[in-house]
């Protein structure tokens, strides 16, 4: 082995390992601006990172970011309704159960 072979092999060797450090950190920076995310959101967030070359300064994430956010906050909605919903139903019971009394106060009132 010749001293450029060599040469060029440290050289790719500190490229590789140097091309890696930048990936872990990308992820680190990732993994910190989408702390909140779910293991389903983070996959797609590295898919979008490595498929596309997406930086991890770029203001492309902000907006992933506020997506995944309203999409979070979509998906309780429904729930949210049925306990408004529920509320609202054990209210109407409650008043309905107890209008025999009301009505029986009311004829008591008037005699």
């Amino acid at each position: 082995m010749d001293t450029t072979q060599g040469s060029n092999s440290i050289e790719q060797a500190n490229q590789d390992s140097f091309e890696a450090y930048e990936q872990r950190k990308s992820e680190n920076i990732l993994s910190a601006f989408f702390s909140d995310c779910n293991e389903e959101e983070m996959k797609i967030i590295n898919d979008l990172s490595q498929n596309f070359g997406i930086r991890t300064n770029d203001a492309l994430w902000i907006f992933v970011k506020v997506f995944f956010s309203f999409n979070r906050e979509n998906n309780k909605l429904p729930q949210r309704i049925t306990n408004a919903l529920d509320s609202k139903r054990t209210k109407l019971l409650t008043a309905l159960n107890n209008l025999p009394l009301l009505v029986l106060k009311l004829k008591l009132k008037r005699h």
